[in-house]
């Protein structure tokens, strides 16, 4: 069963495509594109538990989507207070 788990995680995490700053990455949008992702997983997985599909592959992808959400809301965050930084020092 944890295998399996860990299989589906995987599996998820090696289908979001990498990133790379010679291809115009711009990290605001990529990071807003993040969390409407996490919002629709985990919209899904929340839809289909309380429909009574309470499955380990279900429960992964809502703590999945918790972590993506947060780690793309870390970073915005970041290059907020990143472009903060940068007025502060150009006053």
């Amino acid at each position: 069963m944890i295998v399996g788990t860990v299989a589906l995680m995987l599996k998820w995490a090696m289908s979001i495509s990498p990133i790379s700053p010679a291809n115009g990455y711009d990290t605001f949008s990529s990071a807003r594109q993040g969390m409407q992702r996490a919002e629709r997983k985990l919209g899904e997985a929340a839809s289909a538990i309380s429909q009574g599909d309470i499955t380990s592959s279900r429960m992964v992808d809502l703590i999945v989507s918790e972590k993506m959400y947060a780690a793309n809301a870390s970073v915005i965050r970041t290059k907020d207070q990143m472009l903060g930084m940068l007025i502060d020092v150009k006053r």
